[in-house]
């Protein structure tokens, strides 16, 4: 019974590395060594299809953003060969260089994206304060906000304790901070806050800015979505992928309310 049991699994085996990889070893009711172990190579292989899954979603990501520039470079420069004026020679240049370093900033986005939703599933967390982190932007910050005439202002409760990765959420508050900034006019307000509210450890910043049309409040944290009224402001269109994808792994919803005018992005602990 065991050696055909060894040639079921052996069968399997062998149709798996032909390419089935939809295929799972057969495992018996019983919990002996071979039944424990075809567990753990069938866990194993969801492991490996998960991240080809990541592979490919990454290459077809990076493949259609870089489709676009690449190929109004190629433009570019075939106009600027066909030309004899120097200086519009370099004038093209620089307008070919700006398209090559958009497109690797979205590159590296779009790994960041991936590397952070298909990254390993246990980190290494350890407690953070996030109140700490959020008096560390805001000092970061407050310069650029006074370049732009707005007003930025921070309330916290210390310490807002979490399990979690410090600089991935360093990384997810800055992109909320920064896109407040950008979105919001001269003379604007810009607020922070971080607490805890029902126990529950909530990061708030709130702005006066354009805000987000109702319509398209429900496809903001799309990879790619620019809304109408920030469509000519620069960016990849990941910034709020990458928070959100940030704040799920350190269960937190990352959420969008009204501000009348501007908007007021949070994060919210999950009650467990």
């Amino acid at each position: 019974r065991s050696s055909r049991r060894l040639t079921t699994i052996h069968d399997a085996i062998d149709r798996i590395m032909k390419g089935d990889t939809d295929l799972r070893l057969p495992i018996g009711s019983g919990r002996d060594p071979i039944d424990r172990i075809s567990r753990d190579v069938n866990l194993m292989l969801d492991e490996i299809v998960r991240l080809l899954v990541q592979l490919k979603g990454v290459g077809d990501n990076i493949a259609h953003d870089l489709r676009s520039p690449l190929s109004v470079v190629h433009a570019q420069l075939e106009r600027g060969l066909e030309s004899s004026n120097d200086e519009q020679l370099r004038t093209v240049v620089k307008q070919a260089l700006a398209h090559i370093d958009k497109a690797m900033l979205t590159v590296a986005a779009l790994l960041r994206l991936a590397d952070v939703e298909y990254g390993p599933k246990s980190r290494n967390f350890q407690p953070i304060d996030l109140a700490a982190i959020c008096s560390d932007l805001f000092e970061f910050y407050e310069p650029l906000a006074e370049s732009k005439s707005i007003k930025m202002t921070l309330e916290t409760r210390s310490p807002v304790q979490i399990s979690g990765d410090g600089d991935l959420m360093r990384e997810a508050v800055s992109n909320l901070i920064g896109n407040a900034i950008k979105f919001t006019p001269e003379s604007g307000a810009v607020g922070i806050s971080v607490m805890r509210e029902d126990g529950l450890p909530v990061v708030r910043v709130r702005d006066s800015g354009i805000g987000v049309e109702p319509g398209e409040r429900d496809k903001i944290f799309q990879r790619y979505y620019r809304t109408s009224s920030g469509h000519r402001v620069p960016g990849s269109g990941l910034g709020l992928s990458i928070a959100a994808a940030i704040a799920n792994l350190h269960e937190l919803d990352l959420r969008f309310t009204d501000n009348n005018p501007g908007a007021v992005f949070e994060m919210v602990g999950r009650r467990r």
